[in-house]
């Protein structure tokens, strides 16, 4: 530490711990703003199937004469799934029940990252300089609110577990490195892709703090942290125990040929561009509906069209220009270093996975290294050049937090005007409605996103049945051909699926009518449900014979 920086009491000063918690809670409530906005996504929704769906077999073991769930899926843990079994006892399935449970976890993060920073950096504001970038970055705040990746989890431990350890470094005390990588297991058993996170981890550690690492490892620490990493992941690794390591075999296939291409959705999740067209549909949209004046929506709208459209933030074009000002945050170097080397490290395994790490929710998991970066820089700004250091650092923070906010308004006022895009559309509320007063024997999905959320809603009541997997092929076999007709003659069934427009699977539909119609019955319409924009979205319909 360098003499004229300020001491870990002055850090921790009474107001600005006040000023990062109301940052905290700033971030909580503008993520309520956009809650209620879209519907629930199907993968939004998957963590519910383990408690209100079967769970197979092999995901499950025998304990105590009861079904312990571990696994939602080869890589994906089932602790989001157990929290909101706890929030579901006390609070129905509902839009609001899962997405204030994760805003206000992104919130907690956002605490535990100014905390994180203060103690990596020393430097005074740059604690609060970072809890307000992460506060507003559009990525962040979307990706936590609508979380179908899902990341809020990841976030909270990997910040945690860095936090701990920082600690550990710092006081030597046992219970730092046991609640650390107690932490990041936790993470891997809730997704198994944090292993990108910890290979990150572990290269930046070892080329920038190699000393004091050697200097704490030991066979009792070693020990202790190995143990505390494996009793958090203990669900995820009694699944791979049991099952041949296939967590690992069937998604750690790396293509390094995919690298290249993956650096545009990194550049636009930094950018906060990556979720127009896909979390909310575009301004050129034919159907939006009309404002109420003076509503949020309205003022929102209000504010787009004085200050015109803006699609990206500046935090792209903030990190180059922060990671380049090598002369200005060397004082610091070791935690930049570290800071670059993992974001370096865990990106190139992220997009060197086949299959992965090319959408926004994979990118995404480098946060809150970024910002950590650009806090660092501004910190030292203000630091380095005193009253004009400080001047310059409120301004460029000014800059890029306004910059954060009219992209989050953009997105606001897209979604008040346009609704959400295909898989996010409020029109999953009155379908649900709609099946319930309908009281059908058998509930067949047509296409993809429907089980999840309407199981979620209804708590696995309802009889669903995915029927569009019969017609997966261009020309379905006998087996698959005997259950259609078998279907077709159930009474009081009903199918549902989105419109011809909005199929996720083009022609899945039509392929199911036509080995329908070779049965000999003909499809009857009974609904057609729009979304709050007027968009026609879902059918209901039946089969009826000729």
């Amino acid at each position: 530490m360098h003499p004229h920086r300020p001491s870990s009491k002055t850090l921790g000063s009474k107001t600005l711990g006040i000023a990062v918690f109301l940052t905290a809670v700033a971030f909580f409530l503008l993520a309520l703003t956009f809650a209620p906005l879209l519907g629930i996504q199907n993968d939004e929704a998957l963590f519910a199937t383990v408690q209100y769906g079967p769970v197979a077999k092999e995901f499950r073991m025998r304990a105590f004469h009861h079904d312990v769930p571990l696994m939602v899926m080869t890589y994906l843990g089932t602790l989001k799934s157990l929290f909101f079994a706890g929030v579901f006892t006390i609070w129905n399935p509902s839009l609001w029940s899962i997405r204030i449970p994760q805003a206000l976890l992104g919130a907690i993060t956002v605490f535990l990252f100014a905390l994180l920073l203060n103690k990596a950096s020393k430097l005074r504001w740059v604690g609060l300089s970072g809890a307000i970038l992460l506060a507003t970055d559009p990525s962040y705040l979307l990706t936590t609110v609508f979380d179908w990746g899902p990341v809020v989890f990841q976030h909270l431990f990997l910040v945690s577990g860095c936090l701990f350890l920082l600690q550990f470094h710092h006081t030597k005390r046992e219970k730092f490195l046991i609640l650390g990588f107690g932490c990041l297991g936790l993470g891997l058993w809730d997704k198994a892709l944090l292993s990108w996170s910890l290979f990150g981890l572990g290269l930046a550690t070892l080329l920038v703090f190699r000393k004091e690492l050697f200097r704490l490892l030991s066979f009792r620490n070693a020990a202790i942290a190995t143990a505390s990493l494996l009793v958090g992941a203990l669900p995820l690794v009694i699944y791979n125990a049991r099952n041949n390591l296939k967590t690992f075999r069937g998604n750690a296939k790396l293509s390094w040929s995919e690298v290249a291409p993956k650096w545009v959705p990194a550049k636009s999740t930094l950018d906060g561009s990556a979720l127009f067209g896909y979390l909310v549909r575009e301004e050129w949209e034919k159907q939006s509906i009309t404002l109420a004046p003076g509503s949020f929506a309205a003022l929102s709208f209000n504010l787009r069209t004085r200050t015109g459209e803006h699609r990206q933030s500046w935090g792209y074009v903030g990190f180059l220009l922060a990671a380049g000002a090598i002369p200005l945050w060397w004082t610091c170097r070791r935690a930049v270093l570290f800071c670059l080397i993992y974001l370096g490290g865990t990106w190139l395994l992220m997009a060197a996975t086949h299959d992965a790490g090319a959408s926004a929710h994979h990118a995404v998991l480098l946060w809150p290294f970024p910002q950590f970066v650009i806090a660092i820089a501004i910190g030292c700004l203000a630091e380095r050049f005193n009253r004009l250091g400080m001047a310059l650092a409120g301004l460029i923070m000014g800059l890029l937090v306004t910059q954060n906010l009219l992209v989050l308004n953009q997105y606001y006022t897209q979604a008040s005007r346009f609704c959400g895009g295909t898989v996010w559309t409020d029109a999953i509320e009155p379908l649900r409605q709609s099946i319930v007063n309908r009281k059908p024997q058998a509930v067949n999905t047509m296409g993809w996103g429907l089980d999840y959320t309407l199981t979620m809603l209804e708590k696995g009541t309802l009889p669903l049945r995915h029927a569009a997997g019969y017609v997966a092929d261009e020309k379905p076999g006998v087996d698959d051909q005997n259950a259609i007709r078998a279907i077709l003659n159930e009474p009081n069934g009903i199918f549902v699926g989105h419109t011809a427009e909005l199929e996720l699977q083009p022609g899945i539909t039509k392929r199911f009518e036509t080995v329908a119609n070779g049965f000999g019955f003909q499809k009857e319409m009974l609904e057609s449900i729009p979304d709050r924009c007027g968009r026609p979205t879902f059918e209901v319909y039946r089969y009826v014979r000729n």
